[in-house]
């Protein structure tokens, strides 16, 4: 019996701070994500703000109920998900 091929997942760095917007090439500021994920993300969004990116998806993608915010990371923060429902 022959085995199906795995598919293989492209991967693709994203830059956090856009380069265009003065990001660095450097670990801190790059991800690896799946390609498709980067493609979709970038097709959506450009190169804007997380402010903007808020208001976009607070707009048109959640509940009317809900607003969506960016907030700058302070160093106290902590983001881990521990506690988040």
């Amino acid at each position: 019996m022959r085995r199906k091929p795995v598919p293989v997942l492209e991967t693709d760095v994203h830059h956090r701070l856009p380069r265009a917007s003065g990001g660095k090439g450097i670990n801190g500021n790059k991800v690896v994500v799946l390609k498709s994920q980067h493609v979709h993300y970038h097709a959506l969004f450009a190169d804007k703000t997380p402010h903007q990116i808020a208001k976009i998806l607070s707009e048109t993608w959640i509940d009317k109920r809900f607003v969506l915010v960016a907030l700058p990371r302070t160093k106290k923060d902590d983001y881990s998900g521990e506690g988040v429902a």
